[in-house]
């Protein structure tokens, strides 16, 4: 309600559409998972987007969602690509 209270004629609204981007995390040897969801937590809170990991075909293999807002998702990926290298070559 307080967002229709504030909203007046000739109020500029950005509105970015929500996009999800998958792909798939292959390591060399088993991934601790709990230390994988908390570095993605931590860095869906500092990029303002949202992660999750699910288990995929065994402990080296994790599926991970990325998703935000457009702009988010964009200024993220390449640092989430860079974190993931980490994990793959670990």
């Amino acid at each position: 309600q307080r967002f229709a209270d504030l909203f007046g004629d000739g109020a500029v609204v950005l509105v970015e559409p929500h996009v999800e981007v998958a792909g798939i995390l292959t390591a060399k040897n088993a991934v601790d998972e709990e230390s994988l969801k908390a570095d993605l937590e931590r860095f869906a809170a500092d990029w303002g987007v949202e992660l999750q990991v699910q288990p995929n075909n065994g402990p080296s293999n994790f599926r991970v969602t990325l998703e935000g807002p457009q702009s988010g998702v964009k200024a993220a990926k390449v640092e989430l690509e860079n974190l993931m290298k980490f994990y793959a070559s670990a």
